[in-house]
């Protein structure tokens, strides 16, 4: 009998522990399956509790990178959207990041995903945030608020009052149905999220371009596996083929960051829409 093989649900896939047959907790088996996408990310997050090993390793250096480039963005930056956010973790430090600061409600950030699970889990680690577990709903630990602004106290925030705001998408019906025109994000963030979009990658990241204000800028976080690579290496192999895309596609190179070179090579970009 094979190991696995699809149950009902599209997508995922089954174990099998004697007679019993269970739902596969490795995210491998709803992401990339012997080199085709498969794409099924409300089914990971719905059955593996740590897809990405973010939790079990906290904040990598390809995420510090990330936010270091931040202090390289072209204009302030107020309106924030971050393209397939998962369960949070990276968007919650982009709040803490760029709420320093800022006055209440100077800083809107929109996180998508196509997973409703991903987001209740992203709004949950919200939340927990902003008021922890057993602290009540007046008061918690000032160091981990959200800042109130130059000189202030943090004081009590609400999801509401910090305008951060859970949507629901797709990004591969972008082309199609693209919710974000109007030219008016300081900064739209793609952080690891390149083999779930790279059927359609160049459409997508032309659809993006209208989404930035004048002054905005796209933030680009992605790992290259380098010989590990399964999928996609034909399409976008390296920093430099993605790199191509963004400038077909319109965006300017504004500064990079690269670590691990020699290991999972980590690419961090801001771009700017030319």
């Amino acid at each position: 009998m094979p190991e696995r093989f699809p149950p009902g649900p599209p997508g995922a896939f089954t174990r099998f522990k004697g007679d019993r047959k269970l739902l596969s907790r490795n995210y491998r088996d709803y992401f990339i399956v012997d080199g085709v996408h498969v794409g099924d990310y409300e089914g990971m997050y719905l059955n593996c509790p740590d897809p990405w090993n973010i939790e079990a390793l906290g904040l990598r250096l390809d995420m510090e990178a990330a936010l270091l480039l931040l202090k390289r963005h072209p204009g302030y930056i107020r309106k924030v959207l971050d393209l397939g956010c998962g369960s949070g973790f990276f968007s919650l430090e982009l709040l803490k990041t760029l709420s320093a600061n800022k006055a209440p409600g100077e800083l809107s950030l929109t996180l998508a995903d196509v997973s409703p699970t991903a987001l209740k889990l992203a709004e949950k680690r919200f939340n927990a945030f902003l008021i922890p577990p057993g602290e009540g709903e007046t008061g918690f630990r000032p160091e981990r608020a959200a800042p109130g602004g130059p000189g202030g106290s943090p004081g009590t925030r609400s999801l509401k009052e910090l305008k951060v705001e859970f949507l629901p998408l797709d990004l591969r019906l972008i082309p199609e149905n693209n919710p974000f025109r109007g030219g008016n994000h300081d900064l739209v963030v793609m952080a690891q999220i390149l083999w779930g979009i790279l059927e359609r990658l160049q459409e997508i990241l032309s659809g993006l371009g209208g989404a930035l204000s004048p002054d905005g800028a796209l933030l680009v976080s992605q790992h290259f596996p380098g010989e590990k690579q399964k999928y996609g290496k034909e399409v976008v192999g390296s920093p430099g083929d993605l790199k191509a895309f963004l400038r077909d596609a319109g965006f300017t190179e504004l500064h990079s960051l690269e670590t691990d070179r020699d290991q999972n090579h980590h690419y961090g970009g801001l771009w700017k829409f030319s």
